[in-house]
């Protein structure tokens, strides 16, 4: 019941329109974010809440497709009766994504044959680049803004700073991978306090990371418990390139990554880890790689100028 008393009604299958059939199609799978070394491995079920048994005549496959529908890999469930219930075992899926070489987002999808009965999921596939450390191209990568990166801002040259676990100002300001309402800012303040970010999609930096202008799961270990970077005394209008949104209490400029000019050089910040472990944190590693890649090309040329007290 609403506060008021007043009844909610009733939940019917034509009251949503993507879930609006009785029979779910499911999957179990340890992470939506894969290297192209990495094999997908995947549980499939089903939940079957129809007026009867699905008969075997209607066999259940799956697909792997790209965003632009070429089809990557396929195939069919064993032919068996499909009871009423929930979590009913269809089969294994695995396959091998070596032949996946640029970075991409890809869709896994389940149905039920001769029905209108499927489901779909997200799936991130990027490549291993090996080398990605020591291949920097003549940017300078740091963790603080020590001597040298002032020098090569001096002389004109281009840093990359990696903050993350560093951060002053924003330190207190918790950060999770949640939607809105199941954000805990509701009562008074209590952390975490962010709710969602939103990315400048269309920005050259993310030319090797495909994302949409908000968070997918390919965003989680980039976002969920890292820091965030209080903008507080940068120059008005100043936008980073993925600005997580505060708590509507106190409605901070804030920043995850961001680029600037600083008197003759350039800098791009982020406060998201793109330094650690990134042999088991596919996202991480592509981030790094398509930021990096941006500052090598002609195309790193941030609009604002931001001076290096205010970083």
């Amino acid at each position: 019941l609403f506060r008021s008393w007043k009844q909610k009604g009733y939940a019917t299958p034509g009251a949503f329109s993507r879930f609006d059939a009785p029979v779910v199609p499911l999957i179990r799978i340890p992470t939506f974010v894969y290297f192209n070394t990495d094999t997908l491995r995947g549980s499939a079920e089903i939940a079957n809440f129809s007026e009867g048994t699905i008969s075997s005549a209607h066999p259940c496959t799956w697909k792997l497709t790209g965003t632009d529908g070429r089809l990557v890999a396929s195939g069919s469930f064993k032919a068996r009766d499909i009871p009423l219930g929930n979590n009913i075992p269809l089969g294994k899926i695995e396959i091998p994504l070596s032949g996946i070489k640029h970075a991409g987002q890809l869709d896994l999808s389940i149905s039920v044959g001769g029905t209108r009965y499927a489901n779909d999921w997200h799936i991130w596939v990027y490549p291993v680049h090996r080398a990605l450390k020591g291949d920097t191209g003549g940017i300078y990568v740091c963790h603080s803004l020590d001597q040298e990166a002032t020098r090569t801002l001096a002389r004109g040259g281009k840093v990359l700073l990696d903050c993350s676990g560093r951060v002053q100002m924003g330190k207190d300001i918790s950060m999770h991978f949640l939607p809105v309402f199941w954000n805990t800012s509701w009562f008074k303040m209590r952390p975490p306090h962010t709710t969602g970010i939103y990315v400048d999609k269309d920005s050259p930096a993310f030319r090797y990371f495909p994302t949409d202008d908000f968070s997918d799961f390919q965003w989680w270990g980039l976002v969920n418990r890292q820091q965030v970077m209080w903008l507080r005394n940068f120059p008005p209008g100043f936008r980073p390139l993925v600005q997580p949104i505060d708590t509507w209490f106190l409605d901070r400029r804030l920043g995850l990554i961001f680029e600037a000019r600083v008197g003759k050089g350039k800098i791009l910040v982020s406060s998201a880890d793109i330094s650690r472990d990134l042999e088991h944190r596919p996202s991480a590693s592509q981030m790094r790689y398509s930021l990096i890649r941006y500052m090598q090309s002609g195309d790193f040329h941030p609009s604002s100028a931001v001076s290096i007290e205010a970083i």
